[in-house]
Parts: structure tokens; C-alpha cells; sequence
């Protein structure tokens, strides 16, 4: 081969290097130098596209059992919201009202909520003039054919209509917006419950709205006139009560639903259809939860409780009095009249029955110890 040839400039030029060309069609490694490379991914979807979904998912349930860290609580700022009420009207962050609120998650297609309403209803029956009731209505636990995932605002005006509809709900139903901004700012969990004062700070938060002892407990000390600061970390429980109403929530959302809760939970799956063959108990009841973990059976709220004499209403889920038959669970002595007018039959009273400590162990006196 000759000299190259000179260039413009009289510098001889280098004809091309297969080994350069060989080096081109290599691929190279990123440069890892931040901003060497432009990032061609899309945006994060700001509305958060896990919030909204047609089908449920086992990794659903699992970050349904927990709150992450930066999760609202007790002592914590609302965010700022302005939702629409179905009565017309508008529910905001910035005119809360001068009674302290009791602010709820929940949709048609969720048996916790189909669980916590009739609560709802006896708790507002009892703190409804002074404490305000929200009901906000949020993306479709269990989305099917007949009740799927809100496309429109529409679609949401019409679930919350539906839930108004099918439990009768006494007080107000916010809608949510589609993308559930309100509600993941608040936290992303199906059903929880909010209870606010008038200056805008949460002062007590439970996992799940069906966890009435301690909505009522908070309740007690709000309207008393006392400082709440807390929360409710019930979880296994208030799940378990609501597995009775899960055949009848499946059942209403469609086709495509029952399949989902076997894929995606299936000992759930399993408790709802045993729950089938206990069709003669309340739904709260069919469930494994623990007896002192249930609600109090409801009662008139002018029935005394047959130990105490106090309103039942009044109670906390406790267990019975000793000696006593029908204690705290709206039930009086057997053969006692609806208002409780006669006094209790125990081991001691006027109404102790004459022979009500025959055939009982009694401690041994001095002297009676066997040798």
C-alpha cells in the first residue's frame, strides 16, 4: 500500500479501520455519569395507576393488612380535599364545622363496609348530634361485571348512590374523584376510619370501620369533652366479622368476582363459603372471630342491662357479670320484663333466689381439711 493521500491541510489522511468498525457495531455499556443518558421511560402515572384496578389481587389484600409510615395518624394535618356530598352539598378540608368528624372509607363491593354500616348506623344514632357523620365512597374493593371500576364521575355518583340506597345510610356520602386523590392521601386502605376535630387534626384512626368498641370508645371521650389521641390496631378480627357478608357482596358485584377472591384469597375464599351453611346466624356471627371480639348483639335503647341497670347502648363489648344470665348482651334475666324492672338474680340482692347457692364449691372452713 502507498502513503495516504495528503488532506486539505496537507496532514496525510488515515483511510478507515475495520477495527473501528468492528468496535461500532459492540454494544456499549451506559455511560454512568448521572445525566449522561436521557431517561426514555414514560412519567409515573400521578394518579397512581395501582389505586385503580378491575381485578382483584392477593398483593392487594397484603398491603390492605398494614399502614405504611408516611400513613396519616393521630396528632397529623388533613390534607387538603373539597368532595362533593350527594345531598347537593360540598364536604371540605377547610370547613370541617364546629362539631368534631367521624370521617369513613368504603364502597358497595366491600364486606367490611357491608359489615361496619349497620355500626355506623347505631353509632350515629347515639353521637349524631354531636359529632359529623361522613361516609366517603372510594374505588370498588371488588370490582365485577355488574358493579366494575368507575370509568366516569358519573359512574361515581352512581356507586355512591347505590350504597346510600342499599344500606339506607342516615347521614352524608362524599364521592371520591376517579383517580381516589382524597382517599390516597388520607391512606389507601379499603375502610378506614377518620376521627377529626374541628381544627382539622386526626385525633383517632382505626383500621377498620367495623371496629365499633373502639370507634364507640373514642366517640365517649370526644363528646366528654376529653383530648383523644390514638388508634385503633384491631386487624385479624374486624376482618374475620365481615367474612359472613362476603357470599352476598360477591354475589351483588358479578361475574368475574368470585373467581378473584379464590385466586387471589383463598382462606377467605373458604371462610365465605362455610359461612353458607350458617345462614340461620347473624352475618357478624358466622365468621371465626373470637366471641370478645364481636359487637354486642343491638337492643331497644330504653333496655337496661340486667346486672348494672345502665342502658346497653352505653356498653362497650364486654364479657357477661358472673352469676348473671343475659348480661350486657341485651338480654335480661329469663321471665324479667323488657325494661329490666325487676333486680337482678345473682348470688346476692333482694332477687336472690332461695336455693341460688345449693350445689355450689364453697371454701373449706378451719377444721374441715381433710387429714
Amino acid at each position: 500500500m502507498g502513503d495516504p493521500a495528503p488532506g486539505p491541510t496537507g496532514t496525510p489522511t488515515r483511510p478507515p479501520d475495520t477495527t473501528i468498525a468492528l468496535d461500532r457495531s459492540v454494544k456499549r455499556e451506559p455511560d454512568p455519569t448521572p445525566g449522561a443518558q436521557m431517561d426514555l421511560r414514560p412519567p409515573a402515572d400521578p394518579a397512581g395507576s395501582d389505586h385503580r384496578f378491575d381485578r382483584f389481587r392477593t398483593r392487594l389484600l397484603i398491603d390492605d393488612m398494614t399502614f405504611g409510615r408516611n400513613a396519616l395518624g393521630p396528632g397529623s394535618p388533613v390534607p387538603g380535599f373539597d368532595l362533593p356530598t350527594l345531598d347537593g352539598n360540598r364536604f371540605t378540608s377547610g370547613a370541617l364545622g364546629p362539631r368534631p368528624v367521624l370521617m369513613v372509607f368504603g364502597s358497595r363491593t366491600c364486606p367490611v363496609t357491608e359489615s361496619a354500616v349497620p355500626a355506623l348506623k347505631r353509632l350515629h344514632v347515639r353521637y349524631g348530634e354531636r359529632v359529623r357523620f361522613v361516609l366517603v365512597n372510594t374505588r370498588e374493593a371488588h370490582p365485577g361485571q355488574t358493579i366494575g371500576r368507575p370509568t366516569t364521575d358519573a359512574d361515581k355518583h352512581r356507586h355512591a348512590r347505590q350504597l346510600r340506597h342499599h344500606h339506607g345510610v342516615p347521614f352524608e356520602v362524599a364521592v371520591d374523584d376517579i383517580d381516589g386523590t382524597p382517599h390516597r392521601a388520607f391512606t389507601p386502605k379499603p375502610n378506614p376510619a377518620h376521627l377529626i376535630d374541628p381544627g382539622g387534626i386526626i385525633r383517632f384512626r382505626a383500621h377498620w370501620v367495623n371496629d365499633e368498641a373502639a370507634l364507640r370508645a373514642a366517640l365517649d371521650r370526644t363528646t366528654s369533652g376529653e383530648t383523644v389521641h390514638g388508634r385503633s390496631r384491631a386487624m385479624v378480627g374486624p376482618l374475620l366479622r365481615a367474612v359472613g357478608r362476603l357470599p352476598a357482596v360477591v354475589a351483588a358485584a358479578g361475574s368475574g368476582t368470585g373467581h378473584d377472591v379464590w385466586r387471589a384469597a383463598p382462606p377467605l375464599a373458604v371462610l365465605g363459603a362455610v359461612s353458607r351453611l350458617l345462614a340461620r346466624l347473624p352475618a357478624d356471627r358466622r365468621g371465626p372471630a373470637p366471641p370478645w371480639q364481636r359487637s354486642c348483639r343491638p337492643a331497644p335503647p330504653s333496655r337496661a342491662c340486667s346486672s348494672c341497670r345502665a342502658d346497653t347502648a352505653a356498653h362497650a363489648p364486654v364479657r357477661r357479670h358472673r352469676g348473671v344470665r343475659g348480661g350486657h348482651d341485651g338480654g335480661g334475666d329469663r321471665g324479667s320484663d323488657a325494661g329490666g324492672s325487676r333486680p337482678p338474680r345473682g348470688r346476692t340482692g333482694p332477687g336472690r333466689r332461695p336455693n341460688a347457692g345449693r350445689g355450689r364449691w364453697r371454701r373449706p372452713g378451719r377444721g374441715s381439711r381433710r387429714r
